[in-house]
């Protein structure tokens, strides 16, 4: 699971810079003093986000496939996002 984490292609980006670009960009909408946000976006992403807000461990994520058209409602407290929690080590 490891080397998907940190696998690149070519001109490309790995999951985890995935997972540092969608974690500033959380931040940026965490500090604003929103009710509520949607975000649209595709699985990728969705799998990043749940794993950066503690719904699901990276492993859970990888193998997890959201349904097209799919609308997943989340709650979560925004100070997760400010947390430098380290990689979660590979699940044998």
């Amino acid at each position: 699971m490891e080397d998907r984490y940190t696998f690149r292609p070519s001109g490309g980006e790995s999951w985890q810079d995935m997972e540092s670009r969608v974690r500033m960009a959380l931040r940026h909408i965490a500090q604003k003093t929103y009710n509520s946000v949607a975000l649209v976006t595709h699985a990728g992403t969705i799998r990043v986000i749940l794993n950066l807000l503690n719904v699901k461990s990276r492993a859970e994520t990888i193998s997890f496939i959201p349904s097209l058209g799919k609308c997943i409602v989340v709650d979560f407290d925004p100070s997760v996002l400010f947390e430098d929690k380290p990689p979660e080590p590979p699940k044998q």
